[in-house]
């Protein structure tokens, strides 16, 4: 965790507005969510999903932190916000890959 923390310090730093940067952020709020830090994660998980509205609005990180936000979200029993995250999740398409590469 501490490892994860460090990256997303420089990240923040060098590249605030990336991919990269919004999954770095996702990761850590996966592992605050598996130790039961469900409102640390869901601030971390908000910023990655401004990060990836600005930079990658429709992909499979974006899908993964509204899927993870309606999870916080449940747990927090905020429904509305919950339902409005995984019906975004839902918009966004899943990812075709070429055969062989999936």
């Amino acid at each position: 965790m501490e490892l994860y923390r460090e990256s997303l310090s420089i990240l923040e730093h060098i590249l605030p507005v990336h991919v990269g940067t919004a999954d770095v952020l996702k990761a850590i709020a996966h592992c605050l969510l598996q130790q039961g830090q469900v409102t640390e994660s869901l601030q971390l998980l908000l910023k990655s999903r401004e990060i990836l509205a600005k930079v990658s609005p429709v992909s499979e990180s974006m899908k993964t932190v509204c899927v993870l936000l309606g999870v916080c979200y449940t747990l927090l029993s905020r429904q509305r916000e919950a339902e409005e995250a995984f019906t975004e999740a839902m918009r966004i398409p899943r990812a075709v890959y070429p055969p062989g590469q999936n």
